[in-house]
C-alpha cells in the first residue's frame, strides 16, 4: 500500500489518511497532530558492499549545481530558488538522476548538524556520518526503481569521499520510502520521538524492536 500525504488543515489530512490508508496509519498520523511524533533512525554503513543495482534506464548521476536551480524547481514544486541555493551555500548537496535533460529524482545530503522540524529537534550524528534528506522521485517515473539506483550512487559516491555511514530518518508509516531503504541496505537503529501537551515537552530515543521490510 502506499504512503498518503494530504495537505490542508489538521482535519482533512486526518481524513484523508483514513480514507487512503490503513487504521494504524490513520491512528499514528492523527497522533502526531495532537502532539505525538516519533521517526525510525537508519543506518548504512559504508564498508559494506554496495551493489550495481538495476538498470540505469537513460538516467545519468550527477550533483546539483548552481545552473540548474530553476530545472530543481520547476521539478520539486513546492520549493524556491533563493531557498535551494541557500542550502547549497550553506554546505548541503543534492545528488540527482536526469532522463534526457529532466530531473527525475533527487535526494540531499549533509554533514552538519540536522535539525528535524517534523520533531522539533534535532537529529544526532557521529564522526563520519552523512544524513540523507528529502527524497523525490517525479511521480511520472515511480514504480521503476528510479529513487534506489539514486541511492546507490549517492553511496558509492560518498564512501569514496571517506564517509563510513550514511543515516537517514522517517516516519514509521511511510511503508513504500521503508522498502525503498531497506533495498539500498539501510537498516533501523533508533526510534526518536517528541510528545507535546501545552507547554510541557518530552524528548525519547528507544531501540528499534519493530519489523522491517
Amino acid at each position: 500500500m502506499r504512503s498518503y500525504y494530504p495537505t490542508g488543515s489538521a482535519v482533512r489530512r486526518a481524513l484523508g489518511s483514513l480514507v487512503h490508508e490503513r487504521p494504524r496509519t490513520f491512528l499514528f498520523k492523527l497522533l502526531a497532530e495532537l502532539g505525538y511524533r516519533r521517526t525510525v533512525f537508519l543506518e548504512r554503513p559504508l564498508d559494506e558492499p554496495i551493489p550495481a543495482g538495476p538498470p540505469d534506464q537513460g538516467a545519468t548521476f550527477a550533483k546539483l549545481a548552481e545552473d540548474r536551480l530553476d530545472a530543481y524547481v520547476a521539478f520539486r514544486g513546492n520549493t524556491d530558488r533563493a531557498t535551494v541555493a541557500a542550502l547549497l551555500a550553506g554546505g548541503r548537496e543534492c545528488f540527482a538522476l536526469e532522463r534526457e535533460g529532466r530531473l527525475i529524482s533527487s535526494c540531499w545530503a549533509s554533514a552538519g548538524p540536522q535539525w528535524s522540524k517534523f520533531l522539533d529537534a534535532e537529529t544526532p550524528l557521529a564522526d563520519g556520518d552523512v544524513y540523507l534528506s528529502d527524497a523525490w522521485t517525479d511521480p511520472e517515473f515511480r514504480g521503476h526503481a528510479y529513487a534506489h539506483l539514486l541511492c546507490l550512487h549517492q553511496l558509492r559516491h560518498l564512501r569514496d569521499r571517506g564517509f563510513v555511514r550514511a543515516v537517514r530518518s522517517t516516519i514509521p508509516e511511510n511503508y513504500s520510502a521503508l522498502r525503498v531503504h531497506a533495498k539500498s541496505g539501510f537498516r533501523p537503529v533508533e526510534v526518536h520521538g517528541t510528545m507535546r501537551f501545552g507547554r510541557w515537552r518530552r524528548s525519547f530515543r528507544r531501540p528499534w524492536r519493530g519489523r522491517f521490510p
